[in-house]
């Protein structure tokens, strides 16, 4: 047999194996079932958890919290706790049917909530003969099985968020290998092209880009003949000839309308899904 002292009610009884939490008499028959709760507030928010809201008690110092809580802070906030800052896979309360015990903090206001019975002519000088259990629970206790649903996927949640590479910068490189990209021929036809169930959606799509293309490569033309001007004006004090100007204007719609159908080719399926 083994003396241990209650950090609720101070009472110190004999168990022949103690059990952290479920030991004392008097307060583990007013903190289990449907007496569980007591008080449990969160300790990051300071507002009540409530019976339909996942809690979560850290295994370090004991701290409740509100599971979105608890996920959004990384782990606990108690200040020299080992869950500090870590994102640790906790404990969250079993179903009363579960031999297994929960583990919850010890509070002021569970400490207030439960009747003190602390036994006569206890003498507190004799706490090397005992040892003192860890942490009362003083919350309801609730269903492991979809609790538990909830907690997974939170968790996963958090897994996928730290898996999600860094932001890339801008990268040239990139720039310049974006013609590696393979191309999707999910629509592709080897048949006569008369035939091709999808030629009327890509006639139309590659209209559509032919069109946009050559508006493109209008305004890039007239760019480039406005730039020409500018550079010749400044370097040589003279303009360019109007059959240079249409020269330049023309090279410009051609290279829009050569990229816009190059675009269409390489991305048609996209194209016909939407």
């Amino acid at each position: 047999m083994k003396k241990v002292k209650c950090p609720v009610c101070g009472r110190v009884s004999e168990v022949e194996n103690p059990v952290p939490g479920m030991n004392c008499e008097n307060c583990s028959s007013k903190l289990i079932g449907e007496n569980a709760r007591v008080s449990s507030t969160c300790r990051f928010c300071q507002e009540e958890i409530l019976s339909h809201e996942t809690e979560i008690f850290c295994p370090g110092c004991g701290g409740e919290y509100h599971a979105d809580c608890w996920l959004d802070n990384d782990g606990c906030g108690e200040e020299g706790c080992a869950y500090q800052d870590c994102l640790a896979p906790m404990e969250i309360p079993l179903s009363v049917s579960s031999p297994a015990p929960v583990q919850l903090p010890e509070t002021a206001s569970a400490r207030n909530a439960v009747d003190p019975m602390a036994v006569e002519g206890e003498n507190s000088s004799d706490e090397g003969e005992y040892f003192t259990i860890q942490n009362v629970p003083d919350s309801s206790v609730k269903t492991a099985e979809d609790e538990g649903k909830l907690f997974e996927e939170k968790m996963a949640a958090i897994r996928k968020r730290e898996e999600i590479p860094e932001e890339k910068g801008f990268s040239w490189q990139e720039v310049l290998d974006w013609k590696n990209t393979p191309r999707d021929t999910k629509y592709d036809f080897d048949g006569p092209w008369l035939k091709d169930p999808y030629l009327f959606q890509k006639v139309k799509n590659y209209v559509i880009f032919i069109l946009g293309g050559a508006v493109g490569g209008t305004v890039l033309g007239f760019s480039l003949v406005l730039i020409c001007l500018i550079l010749k004006f400044i370097i040589f004090h003279t303009g360019i000839s109007f059959g240079f100007m249409v020269f330049l204007l023309a090279a410009g719609i051609l290279m829009g309308i050569a990229s816009a159908v190059y675009f269409a080719h390489r991305t048609m399926a996209t194209l016909i899904d939407n």
